[in-house]
């Protein structure tokens, strides 16, 4: 009768202690979710439109001619939109004088006579002021025919006619049309180097607008 009581106390004991051990597992923590991330969807470029500001890539510019008279040389560069939209330059174009390897010689222009507000309008002797469109897709200039749709002149005084000038000579290999939001030169090469001297006031943006 005692065995079988202590047989029934231990049962009892080892009942209970599962009990106490599964109650124990039951209350531990669930795992954490990780939350998931959600990317943001990649915004749309806005498409162009036509009568936007030119873009660098829209323009090619190029040599023309020159010619000579009276201590200067006048330089004709042609400028095109071979893009596939119209776009727009709002000023004339601020000169870069470059070297062969492409850096900057630090020469300054001046600005020649504007043209009169009722015309008539000559690239080729005054600055056009307005805004000037240009329609696309138009054909890339080149040396000894027409400058295409946008004419600039510059004007190169001679340094033997100049004042004596302290500065030393440098040699121009490219003619760079820096225009109003554009953060890049129209890049011109020049078929032969134009000596300049960055102290004097030798170089003149002559003539500026839409060809005639």
């Amino acid at each position: 009768m005692v065995r079988g009581l202590l047989a029934g106390v231990m049962v009892a004991a080892v009942l209970s202690l599962v009990v106490a051990c599964g109650g124990s597992s039951s209350s531990s923590s669930p795992p954490t979710a990780v939350p998931s991330v959600t990317e943001s969807p990649t915004p749309t470029p806005t498409p162009r439109i036509a009568g936007s500001i030119c873009r660098g890539t829209d323009l090619r510019g190029a040599f023309v001619l020159s010619d000579g008279t009276a201590g200067t040389i006048y330089y004709q560069l042609g400028v095109t939109n071979v893009g596939a939209l119209d776009c727009i330059l709002v000023n004339p174009p601020v000169l870069h004088f470059r070297d062969a390897s492409g850096s900057d010689l630090g020469v300054v222009s001046t600005l020649g006579t504007d043209c009169p507000a009722q015309g008539p309008y000559d690239p080729a002797a005054c600055v056009d002021e307005d805004a000037v469109d240009l329609s696309a897709g138009a054909a890339t200039p080149a040396a000894g025919t027409a400058p295409g749709q946008l004419t600039v002149t510059i004007a190169v005084a001679d340094i033997g006619a100049l004042a004596p000038c302290a500065s030393p000579t440098v040699q121009a290999h490219f003619i760079g049309l820096r225009f109003t939001g554009l953060a890049d030169d129209v890049r011109i090469e020049l078929p032969n180097d134009i000596a300049l001297q960055t102290c004097s006031a030798q170089v003149r943006l002559h003539g500026y607008g839409p060809s005639k």
